[in-house]
């Protein structure tokens, strides 16, 4: 199916098309001559995009509902509270522009403090977007990362037997060096890479390698409790809990993270890559 056969059948521009491809919503195939070949699939999945564009879905939130990121129950339950509070501050604007108006209020005359209560009735205007979580993510790059950690180290005291007693205090010690060194130039790590993870400063900025030490520090000590039987399991859970009620972990305060999409096949590829590090010592046995 051509270009011009998708505006026909969509009911959108050629414009909109390439930006709704662009995005990742549909993926033509490539003909040998080099043109886009779109199928009735494509069709579709662009009718579902102007329908829920239609209804003021954000593009953001169409894009995780396509992608199996968010349920679109879940979408439209938002979507219905947020069209409620809209109706309710336009029903406020409303009487307060009957008000000026049966007050023949000029700009100069203007009193905002009156108005300003009742329209924002004590919630402020935020034009920041939701802050994401994604916290089953976060806990798969971290655990991918100590495994990485306790493969160097499994390395290590095969050259250094003195030290099998403290095996688990090495794979701290390689995380306490490795993970800021990575952070520091690559705004990433291994695992967090596989997610689609970046960690930056505030203003996007990498972190510098001080800053990194001192988050990944947190991370052990707020996080995992260093590792301490049960503890650890009581200190991951509580971390998990906050993640999902959406504050701030303790190593969050400074820094800012970003996320990809969160498509399937990064859990896949997690799952490969896993199974292989871990099976490795196993085959060297056989």
């Amino acid at each position: 199916m051509t270009i011009k056969e998708m505006e026909e059948q969509c009911g959108m521009s050629r414009t909109n098309i390439r930006f709704y491809e662009g995005e990742g919503l549909i993926r033509p195939e490539r003909k040998e001559n080099g043109y886009r070949d779109y199928t009735p699939e494509d069709v579709l999945v662009l009718k579902k995009v102007r329908l829920l564009r239609s209804m003021d879905v954000p593009l953001d939130q169409v894009k995780a509902v396509a992608s199996g990121e968010r349920r679109l129950s879940q979408v439209l339950k938002e979507l219905e509270q947020n069209l409620d509070l809209r109706q309710a501050k336009q029903e406020r604007a409303r009487q307060a522009a009957r008000q000026m108006q049966k007050e023949e209020t000029e700009f100069e005359t203007l009193e905002p403090e009156q108005y300003l209560e009742a329209l924002e009735n004590d919630t402020p205007v935020e034009d920041a977007p939701p802050r994401q979580s994604h916290p089953w993510r976060r806990y798969g790059a971290r655990m991918f990362d100590l495994l990485l950690c306790s493969t160097i180290s499994g390395r290590l005291l095969f050259y250094m037997p003195w030290w099998k007693l403290g095996g688990f205090a090495l794979n701290l010690i390689i995380m306490l060096v490795l993970e800021p060194a990575l952070l520091c130039l690559f705004a990433t790590t291994p695992g967090k890479a596989i997610f689609g993870i970046r960690v930056t400063d505030t203003e996007g900025k990498r972190l510098s390698y001080s800053d990194a030490l001192e988050r990944t520090w947190s991370v052990l000590w707020d996080g995992m409790a260093l590792g301490i039987p049960l503890l650890e399991l009581f200190f991951e859970y509580r971390a998990l809990t906050d993640v999902e009620e959406g504050e701030l972990l303790p190593w969050e305060e400074d820094t800012e993270l970003t996320f990809a999409d969160g498509k399937n096949w990064r859990w896949a590829a997690f799952a490969v890559l896993y199974g292989a590090i871990f099976a490795v010592p196993f085959l060297k046995m056989l």
